[in-house]
């Protein structure tokens, strides 16, 4: 077992030692590195194209762009800590045994009115 392993790293590091003479030659080769710069630079040109046609594609389907959605995250993360912050100082002023105000009533809702259940939302706002 152990020869099959001493021929298999032989082999192992003639293969490294060839690939190293042969990417030594291709570096020195001023044509191949003339072509292969092109090369890189075409396919970096093709990126551009396609993420501005996938950009695009986006922003007429409406899908927010990255930097939007993580200024969002951002600011919902900022309004968490705010919503905590005063939830603490409410439950302090409570402690203290600070008379609180009532809260106001809540918005009326975009449901049907009572009196009107046959008609929809749409009917209703329209007039």
């Amino acid at each position: 077992m152990r020869e099959i392993g001493s021929v298999f790293k032989m082999f192992l590091d003639a293969g490294e030692q060839q690939i190293t003479r042969l990417a030594g030659q291709l570096m020195s080769n001023e044509a191949f590195m003339s072509a292969l710069q092109g090369a890189i630079g075409k396919a970096m040109d093709a990126k551009l194209a396609l993420d501005t046609q996938v950009r695009a594609a986006l922003a007429r389907l409406g899908v927010s762009r990255q930097e939007e959605i993580e200024s969002l995250y951002s600011e919902i993360s900022i309004l968490k800590e705010e919503v905590q912050r005063l939830g603490q100082q409410i439950e302090q002023l409570r402690a203290e045994g600070v008379a609180l105000a009532t809260p106001l009533p809540r918005k009326p809702s975009l449901a049907l009115a009572p009196e009107q259940p046959e008609k929809r939302y749409s009917e209703i706002s329209a007039g």
